[in-house]
């Protein structure tokens, strides 16, 4: 006889109190000259990525994206400065550091991202950290933190919309937080990710054929790497789409043998008598 097992029904439990963690960023926001927001999957997958979009109509400092979150801004937007971490962009790593304070919404802030250092990720920066796991927050080892919450992304983003909407002084900074934001564009300007792999002989350089890839793909196409080694490292690193988009466009394989793979394993590969593209 078939024996029928009993399958897991998590408990629900009452929504956080919200008040005192958005009252603590509004008042870091208010004092801030070079703040940045990094935008997690925890954004995604809380349905709010319309929300976050909604927020920085009103909130208009620098993005920054995870690996996840690669594809949730695009190089046309004037908020978006790179995704920093080793898997991410020099610009973009040193826009983190130079940060005074950093919002950090979805994210578990993994290895990849703080490159098994956190007490100097955002060295300089003072913190809020949202993130649904009170265990993930709980193994942090972070410096300067304001905040801490355990919560959904979603109703932190649109807690905090309302109060920043009517927030006079959030509106003052706006000017200051402009000319921050130039600054960071410059950086990824001084440090792009595949300026020297264009005019490689002899090899197609992955950097750059990502790089092609994306100039080239619609937010309808797909793009797969295998999940780890230079495949996946490359990939996000030189992942640069033009627009942005709530549906994923980059997503990581588990298995590196996967035939819908799109990049091979190695940077670069030697092609006969190649022209550079």
């Amino acid at each position: 006889m078939r024996k029928s097992w009993e399958g897991y029904v998590p408990k629900m439990v009452a929504k956080p109190d919200l008040a005192e963690t958005v009252a603590k960023t509004v008042s870091l926001l208010q004092q801030a000259k070079k703040p940045v927001i990094l935008a997690g999957n925890g954004i995604k997958l809380a349905g709010a990525t319309e929300d976050f979009y909604k927020l920085l109509e009103v909130l208009p400092i620098p993005v920054l994206t995870t690996w996840k979150t690669i594809d949730m801004m695009g190089e046309e937007d004037e908020l978006y400065v790179g995704h920093p971490g080793g898997m991410g962009d020099r610009g973009a790593n040193l826009i983190l550091q130079s940060a005074d304070a950093l919002l950090s919404i979805g994210s578990r802030l993994d290895t990849s991202l703080t490159a098994f250092n956190e007490p100097h990720f955002g060295m300089s920066a003072k913190k809020i950290i949202i993130d649904i796991d009170q265990h993930e927050l709980d193994r942090m080892k972070l410096e300067q933190v304001e905040a801490m919450q355990a919560c959904d992304a979603g109703d932190y983003i649109r807690s905090l919309y309302h109060t920043v909407a009517t927030d006079e002084k959030i509106k003052e900074q706006s000017a200051e937080w402009k000319k921050w934001n130039a600054y960071g564009h410059e950086l990824r300007a001084k440090y792009p990710s595949t300026a020297e792999y264009r005019n490689r002989q002899g090899v197609v350089s992955a950097y750059y054929f990502t790089e092609l890839i994306c100039r080239h793909t619609t937010t309808e196409d797909v793009i797969v790497p295998e999940s780890s080694g230079a495949a996946g490292e490359i990939t996000y690193q030189a992942f640069s789409p033009q627009t942005r988009t709530e549906d994923e466009r980059l997503c990581g394989s588990r298995d590196p043998m996967d035939l819908d793979c799109l990049m091979l394993s190695e940077p670069v590969w030697p092609i006969k008598d190649a022209e550079p593209f």
